[in-house]
C-alpha cells in the first residue's frame, strides 16, 4: 500500500489540514490566551489567514494550525508525525520542517527570524500569526503595558524578517 499524497488529490488535502487541526484543538485543549479567550482560537485564525492568502497550501495552512505546539505543549515532533502516517513521508517531513522553524527554542534565539525568513511557507505563516497577535481588537483586552511591549516586538520581528 502506498502513502497518501495530497498534491493532486484535494480530498487527501483537506484530510491532512484536517488532522493538524484535530492536533491543535487537542494539544491546546484548556489553554487560554493573554486575555483570557480560548487558545485554539489563535492558530484558527492564523490558519484562516494563511488560507486565505494561499488556499492550496497545504503544508503551509497544516503548518498554520500547529506553529506553537512544540512550543507550547507537551506534544513532540514524533507525537505530530505518527498523526500523519498514512501520508507520504516528504510532505509530513515538510511540515514538521516549516513548524520546527516555527517553534522558538533555546538553540534557535539568534537565528529565528533569519531562519523564517527563508522558508516561503514559513514566512506566510509567521506574518499571519503576527497580523493576528497584534490585531486591535486583541490588543484591546490587554493592558495598555502589554500592548505596547507586544507592538514593539512584532514590529521588530517584522523588521527582521524584511
Amino acid at each position: 500500500m502506498s502513502n497518501i499524497s495530497f498534491k493532486d488529490n484535494y480530498i487527501a488535502g483537506e484530510i491532512f489540514r484536517d488532522i493538524a487541526r484535530s492536533i491543535a484543538k487537542i494539544a491546546h485543549h484548556g489553554a487560554v490566551d493573554k486575555s483570557g479567550d480560548e487558545y485554539f482560537q489563535h492558530p484558527l485564525r492564523v490558519a484562516g489567514m494563511v488560507e486565505k492568502e494561499s488556499p492550496l497550501n497545504d503544508i503551509a495552512i497544516a503548518a498554520a494550525y500547529l506553529h506553537d505546539v512544540l512550543e507550547a505543549t507537551t506534544w513532540t515532533e514524533t507525537d505530530i508525525r505518527s498523526q500523519f502516517a498514512a501520508f507520504e513521508r516528504a510532505s509530513v517531513d515538510r511540515l514538521i520542517t516549516v513548524v520546527t522553524l516555527l517553534t522558538r527554542t533555546k538553540d534557535n534565539v539568534e537565528t529565528y527570524y533569519e531562519d523564517i525568513k527563508k522558508d516561503p511557507d514559513a514566512l506566510t505563516v509567521k506574518l499571519c500569526d503576527i497580523r493576528d497577535n497584534t490585531d486591535p481588537v486583541r490588543l484591546a483586552k490587554l493592558s495598555e503595558e502589554n500592548q505596547i511591549r507586544l507592538i514593539k516586538k512584532y514590529s521588530k520581528a517584522k523588521e527582521k524578517m524584511s
